[in-house]
């Protein structure tokens, strides 16, 4: 509100370090946290915005090799970029895996 007078209309919040086990407890006390904090920003509890909650994890042990030919030429990784939304992924939760960099 600062910068340019307005609060932000939505929020989206980048969290690193959970484990798969503390997803749900951190999230939950986090968003209420996040919450709490909007609803003394409004008047009277009014803003409300919505947010975006997501979790990155750096560390697993997942593998991919493009069948497609999509690869680089001198080591046969997928490309960067490449983004993993079905096939392998949790069945609820939403989760994707992006190759961010060249492997």
């Amino acid at each position: 509100k600062r910068t340019n007078g307005q609060i932000p209309r939505k929020l989206i919040m980048f969290r690193d370090g959970v484990s798969e086990g503390q997803f749900q407890t951190v999230m939950a006390r986090e968003l209420l946290a996040i919450r709490d904090a909007c609803s003394e920003m409004g008047d009277k509890g009014t803003y409300k915005p919505p947010i975006t909650y997501i979790v990155v994890q750096k560390r697993h042990h997942t593998r991919f090799f493009p069948a497609d030919g999509n690869q680089y030429q001198k080591n046969g990784n997928a490309l960067a970029g490449t983004v993993v939304d079905q096939g392998i992924n949790h069945p609820t939760e939403g989760d994707f895996y992006l190759l961010s960099h060249e492997g």
